[in-house]
């Protein structure tokens, strides 16, 4: 049996209590882009979810009353979905990747589900929504209490599931973490690493559906801005090009994630499904919930802004991409395609990666999702503080996951080899500083 250790444990127990307010820290973000309130008189700006509370700059939705069965049931029906079609779109034409010298054959089918997506959007827009007498695409800004919610929930479900689930495990190759003896501390954390609920690979689903259910959010938000406005603002048509960028990316190199330390290492209970299912796609929307919101703010007009995050941007997705890229193909250097790489073991692969972009900070892959963040939110400007909460909170993250890493690194390679590592590539994250 697998030992996992608890990346928050590692650190104490105000992390984990801190990773289980998550949730609620989200809500209160999501409002203080879309719904804030005067600093002067403390009464709200606009507010279109019923009773609120004023908490630090954002009212606060707490009426019950205005949750929508249809919109949280929508949204656990939408997850589904795309974890099917995920798993089983047979189609796609090969495309080719060429990384160090070599050339890759892809079949980069999964992009079709966001096709997908966006194709089902605009049927309704055009046609269903009339038929059934339904709400736009539009009015989702009415039923963000009940978004958040139906997200929550199906956290929840799926958590609930994968521990009745482990429950009647014996033993698996990519799947078993451990039991902790507390069924609290394993519902929360996962007593499973790879569970397979359903014929699906429940994690690497859940990971798929974090990256589109975040862009399909923003892109209903911009929907939202054009019928008020009939155009969209240059830095939120700027913002919607690099989450597009991003999301061509991961599907380009989706086999990569399987190398992830998340994917391989954490396990996956009730915090890895609220964490890809409620709090990063709604934290990386926030940004665009603030321009959405913004139309007439002058710092919103500045193209240099949106230059500066597109350089870090660019930068970012570049640096992020290559020490993937480096060590998913250095740990099968004999491999000819992405394809033979669908599934991995639980037993990682021995060798530490020193070359390229690995040979001068030991986590570059965080490095680069750092700058990556920073874009995104420069490109919005300064005039606010919420489209800065998603690179913060990413900060922090990087660092937990830096010191689980190291600490799993230390118990997984051997010493002296780990030792010679990080002497030859002394800094973690940032060259000469840390």
């Amino acid at each position: 049996m697998q030992k996992l250790d608890d990346p928050c444990s590692s650190l104490g127990k105000p992390i984990s209590i801190a990773a289980f307010f998550m949730p609620l820290f989200v809500y209160w973000c999501i409002f203080l882009a879309v719904s804030p309130t005067n600093e002067e008189s403390f009464t709200r700006i606009c507010s279109y979810h019923g009773c609120f509370v004023a908490f630090f700059g954002a009212a606060v939705p707490l009426d019950l009353s205005f949750v929508n069965l249809r919109v949280l049931f929508g949204v656990v029906f939408f997850d589904r979905i795309i974890m099917f079609l995920n798993n089983f779109v047979p189609i796609g034409e090969p495309s080719v990747v060429v990384f160090a010298a070599r050339r890759w054959q892809r079949r980069c089918y999964r992009i079709l589900v966001v096709l997908f997506c966006l194709l089902s959007a605009v049927l309704y827009v055009y046609v269903c929504a009339e038929v059934v007498n339904g709400s736009q695409l539009l009015d989702l800004r009415n039923f963000l209490v009940s978004f958040f919610l139906g997200a929550w929930v199906d956290a929840l479900l799926f958590a609930i599931h994968a521990l009745l689930k482990s429950r009647h495990i014996r033993g698996s190759s990519t799947a078993l973490a451990k039991h902790s003896g507390n069924i609290i501390l394993d519902f929360y954390n996962g007593s499973e690493i790879r569970p397979i609920i359903c014929g699906l690979d429940i994690k690497v689903s859940s990971y798929f559906v974090s990256i589109i259910r975040g862009f399909t959010l923003q892109l209903v938000f911009a929907i939202y801005q054009y019928d008020e406005h009939a155009t969209l603002s240059f830095g939120l048509m700027t913002l919607l090009l690099f989450h597009g960028i991003y999301i061509l990316d991961f599907f380009i190199y989706e086999p990569t994630i399987l190398h992830a330390h998340d994917i391989v290492y954490y396990g996956c209970g009730l915090r890895w499904f609220q964490n890809v299912l409620l709090v990063w796609p709604l934290l990386q929307s926030l940004s665009v919930l603030y321009l959405v919101h913004n139309y007439y703010d002058v710092q919103l007009s500045c193209y240099s802004f949106s230059a500066a995050g597109a350089i870090l941007f660019i930068l970012g997705l570049y640096i992020r991409r290559q020490a993937i890229n480096q060590k998913f193909f250095y740990h099968d250097p004999q491999g000819h395609s992405f394809d033979s790489s669908n599934s991995l073991n639980a037993t990682a692969s021995q060798n530490i990666t020193a070359v390229g972009w690995w040979s001068c900070v030991r986590h570059p892959d965080y490095l680069g999702e750092l700058i990556l963040l920073l874009g995104l939110a420069l490109t919005t400007g300064v005039g606010s503080v919420v489209p800065w909460i998603a690179p913060v909170c990413g900060f922090f993250d990087v660092l937990l996951r830096i010191h689980w890493d190291e600490r799993t690194s230390l118990k997984r390679y051997d010493k002296t080899a780990w030792r010679k590592y990080t002497s030859a590539v002394p800094y973690r994250l940032i060259p000469r500083i840390y």
